[in-house]
């Protein structure tokens, strides 16, 4: 029962902070990726960068190699302490892969504009 309670008040408090980021536009060549199965992941993110997008990665530190040198790519770990620079990215993507379940994405409100797609980590499918 105590688990139920601390992801509420997380889901509330990613909702509250997320109105913070309201007001910022979204940028039509923004993609963000919430990134925990790299196989699937990084072959989408290597071509949208090779076509021009900025994009936006939050990832385990142990994948950042993967993400080095390259064009166009960003990237921050993937943990509770960067909350705030992962509400300010969603805030301005145009686009948003997943590949799991994240828990800020319950919190989080999309606008108008934005798409979220969520890729399954078996095989490369799209759900």
């Amino acid at each position: 029962m105590m688990r139920y309670y601390i992801k509420a008040f997380y889901i509330c408090m990613v909702a509250c902070l997320s109105r913070l980021y309201s007001a910022l536009r979204i940028d039509r060549k923004h993609i963000v990726f919430l990134m925990t199965f790299k196989e699937d992941q990084l072959p989408i993110i290597y071509q949208l960068s090779q076509r021009g997008f900025n994009i936006t990665v939050f990832a385990k530190p142990k994948d950042f190699h993967y993400l080095e040198n390259r064009k166009q790519i960003t990237y921050y770990p993937l943990k509770q302490s960067s909350i705030l620079k992962q509400l300010a990215a969603l805030a301005t993507a145009k686009v948003v892969f997943i590949d799991t379940y994240y828990l800020i994405m319950a919190g989080w409100r999309k606008k108008e504009g934005q798409t979220v797609i969520q890729t399954w980590h078996a095989a490369g499918a799209l759900k």
